[in-house]
């Protein structure tokens, strides 16, 4: 019985104790942004940095070192009608910092989703054969990664490599069902 409001008295000690706090240390993979009363942002370097405390100022936070994301597999079908499984590889990086958490909203998944669609567009453009030729000789790899690195930037990410794990062939069955099926009510 006692155990359980300790718990709740020691949650509170530490979420008044935050609101005292007047510095911050942004490590040196990262980089971060100070709102003062939510305006008025402020690129932190590396470092120990001041604050005006009880929330008067708040850090944003965030990875600028290399990522490496795998978005889901791609079904595509190619200009010669063959049907490809494509697992894509993205590595890229934040290069504005301001961009990236100020500008648009959940930036990983808005690149993610543009590299997908540049993906599809520059893939079914070729036929199997080709598509084998250009993978293995990497002109696919740097095509893409050119295409879509101008996309990241106005997002502040710079894309440093679009590859792909896997590529393969694949059969593609659509199941037609030509009846209609009735919900009776019980009576």
């Amino acid at each position: 019985m006692i155990l359980p409001m300790l718990d709740r008295l020691i949650d509170l000690l530490v979420s008044v104790a935050r609101w005292f706090r007047f510095w911050t240390v942004v490590e040196v993979y990262k980089r971060g942004i100070r709102l003062r009363l939510g305006i008025n942002p402020t690129l932190l370097k590396p470092g120990f940095h001041f604050l005006i405390p009880f929330g008067i100022d708040q850090v944003i936070e965030d990875h600028i070192v290399p990522r490496v994301h795998r978005p889901n597999a791609q079904t595509i079908t190619l200009k010669d009608g063959v049907t490809v499984v494509l697992e894509p590889i993205i590595t890229f990086k934040v290069n504005d910092m301001m961009k990236f958490v100020l500008e648009v909203d959940n930036a990983q998944a808005a690149i993610l989703d543009t590299v997908s669609g540049e993906i599809l567009t520059t893939v079914a453009a070729y036929t199997w054969p080709e598509l084998l030729e250009q993978s293995t000789a990497g002109s696919l790899r740097d095509a893409l990664t050119k295409s879509t690195r101008k996309l990241g930037f106005k997002w502040g990410i710079e894309i440093l490599k679009v590859g792909f794990s896997s590529i393969g062939k694949v059969r593609n069955l659509r199941l037609i069902s030509t009846t209609t099926q009735r919900w009776e009510e019980p009576d």
